[in-house]
């Protein structure tokens, strides 16, 4: 599935995004310019990065709301994010936005093969993260993208932060043998399995998968 264009992405955001929601634009040192979708929230809120999937944040914008009433939102748009070979030309992106929006330990979200993204950003920064979300996570195979002769798996293990793993039940694309051995692999994490859903389970349970969120924030202490 293509990633979503700046102009496709600006009319269903004007559409669809409501009020709550502001974009901005962020230059990068490549001369990127990211569109993103923010929210602030009060000044003591959680502050929440999320990465979307390859259809781009369109499916993301409801749950985007329902987590902007208790937190700090920001959602990056990576247009050229189109398969999984994408996926550390994405990371880079993502990491440099959170040093210029100068962000200390914020929550870190990833949907899809965003949450490939997330994973490999929270395993590069094993204290750089106060808590990790996996929904219906795609690309994690352990033998998956090796860096340095070490896998997957291996760097999975690296990852520190309290990680709350979401999957609709009736998902044919992650299947729970998947879900589970991301669980045994990382260390602190939780599973939160949504019934009557499969893999659209953010567009189609926005309510659930908000509150899969704030579970996993009780689990973990508030950090």
């Amino acid at each position: 599935m293509p990633a979503v264009t700046s102009l496709d992405w600006a009319e269903s955001a004007e559409r669809e995004c409501m009020a709550d929601l502001q974009r901005s634009a962020v230059t990068l040192a490549d001369g990127t310019a990211l569109d993103v979708l923010s929210h602030t929230g009060a000044a003591d809120a959680p502050v929440l990065v999320y990465v979307h999937d390859f259809a781009g944040l369109d499916p993301d914008l409801g749950l985007l709301e329902a987590l902007s009433e208790d937190a700090t939102v920001h959602a990056p748009v990576f247009r050229s994010f189109a398969s999984m070979e994408d996926v550390p030309l994405v990371q880079r992106q993502c990491s440099e936005l959170i040093t210029r929006l100068g962000l200390d330990r914020p929550m870190l979200a990833g949907h899809g093969a965003g949450a490939a993204v997330a994973a490999e950003m929270a395993a590069m920064a094993p204290i750089g993260f106060s808590h990790l979300f996996m929904i219906a996570p795609v690309g994690m195979n352990a033998e998956q993208r090796p860096i340095s002769g070490e896998g997957m798996e291996h760097r999975l293990a690296q990852i520190q932060a309290r990680t709350t793993l979401i999957r609709g039940k009736q998902d044919e694309t992650v299947s729970m043998a998947a879900i589970l051995n991301l669980a045994r692999l990382m260390v602190g994490s939780s599973l939160i399995t949504v019934p009557e859903s499969g893999n659209d389970v953010v567009a189609t349970r926005t309510d659930a998968v908000a509150r899969g969120f704030a579970h996993g924030l009780r689990v973990s202490g508030g950090s």
